[in-house]
């Protein structure tokens, strides 16, 4: 691979931020990087009790600095010149042709990446469906439980 080192005149370049992401919005952004730098990076974990629903509750906290590179490539954009005159003779449609295997690599790159992300969600609809089964197991098990403390 050739990298021209042409004056880029599509840089974009974002202000600094400060603040939240979602969930949603973080792994946007880091979808697709390979290695994520971190510097000065800690976790910590923290767990409490709510006294009002006896509930277990832990957080996780990360903190530090990260650097995250993300390459995408994008076909160059065909220019094609106003039909005239000269259009009755044959022409190369070589550049039409790598236009479209371009794109069509592109479209294909989405789509086994749409299908990692299906199959993400089958497992933790799979996970889901667990967690439902054991809850139902235990409220059957209490009303049980309930039924024979309200017969005393």
């Amino acid at each position: 691979m050739v990298k021209n080192n042409k004056e880029n005149k599509n840089n974009k370049v974002s202000k600094p931020f400060t603040g939240r992401y979602s969930e949603k919005e973080f792994t946007n952004i880091i979808k697709g990087c390979k290695f994520v730098d971190v510097k000065n990076f800690n976790v910590s974990f923290d767990s409490y009790e709510d006294e009002k629903t006896g509930d277990i509750i832990e957080t996780s906290v990360f903190e530090g600095n990260m650097k995250i590179y993300k390459t995408k490539r994008q076909p160059k954009p065909i220019d094609i010149p106003p039909p005239g005159d000269d259009d009755k003779k044959t022409t190369d449609l070589s550049n039409e042709i790598k236009f479209i295997k371009d794109s069509l690599g592109i479209i294909l790159s989405d789509m086994k990446e749409m299908k990692q992300d299906i199959n993400y969600l089958k497992e933790k609809v799979t996970v889901l469906e667990n967690d439902v089964s054991i809850l139902k197991t235990d409220v059957s098990e209490h009303s049980k439980i309930l039924q024979v403390l309200q017969f005393n």
